[in-house]
């Protein structure tokens, strides 16, 4: 009985034995990568915080910055959108623009002056609230960044910026190129109507390599949900 149990065993047997020539031979023809002799760089993110510019990885400063390629990739239009991407900044919206509060680091002014500035090319649109009156909101419309500083900073942007600055850079004219570009949307809200946005940018060189003029212009419409009762409408009673 003890041969034929032991050629019962051989084919199991054999059968392992393959298997590892196959793998020692699959592995010895795998090479390893050669390593490659180019450098991996991060990317730079160049911000104007501190009224020049820098390398935001060298601003001895808390700032958070969004440039424009990722402001289309992610969809971020407006204010509420820029609160879910940046941490510490919060809004609280009262209805409809410029009439609601932009907070940083959970320091917030419903009366008097604001605690979050907003600048568009070192513009300041800081406005006072006044409870129904809040902040301004600009529209995400050809910009190069936006750069959230978390404050305070009033030294470089004033008393209205205890809580931080948000500053919105547009693109800079093209000295070279003549170009432009073109973008609508169209959507509809439930129980409401149609929503429409159109954009339009127009680069013109004016003397090559020396002066250029940009120009933007954009109109957007949103239907929303509930109908405004017309305030003049005239009631009486009995």
């Amino acid at each position: 009985m003890a041969p034929a149990r032991l050629l019962m065993f051989k084919p199991h047997l054999i059968a392992t034995a393959c298997l590892a020539l196959i793998a020692t031979a699959a592995s010895a023809q795998d090479k390893p990568a050669a390593p490659s002799d180019q450098p991996q760089a991060l990317e730079t993110v160049v911000v104007t915080s501190q009224k020049r510019v820098e390398d935001a990885r060298k601003v001895p400063l808390s700032v958070s910055a969004i440039g424009g390629e990722a402001l289309k990739n992610n969809q971020i239009t407006d204010i509420t959108d820029l609160t879910r991407n940046i941490p510490n900044v919060s809004f609280s919206s009262q209805g409809g623009p410029g009439l609601s509060t932009i907070e940083i680091r959970g320091i917030s002014s419903q009366a008097g002056s604001a605690t979050v500035g907003v600048y568009l090319d070192d513009v300041s649109l800081t406005t006072r609230n006044l409870y129904s009156q809040g902040t301004a909101e600009p529209r995400f419309f050809d910009l190069a960044d936006v750069e959230v500083l978390r404050g305070p900073q009033g030294t470089l942007y004033g008393a209205s910026s205890l809580g931080g600055t948000i500053k919105f850079i547009s693109n800079q004219p093209d000295l070279k190129t003549f170009g432009g570009s073109v973008k609508t949307t169209l959507s509809d809200t439930q129980h409401g109507g149609l929503n429409y946005d159109a954009q339009g940018v127009l680069n013109i060189p004016l003397v090559k390599g020396q002066a250029a003029l940009r120009l933007g212009i954009e109109h957007g419409h949103d239907s929303g949900y509930i109908n405004q009762v017309d305030q003049n409408t005239l009631q009486t009673t009995a």
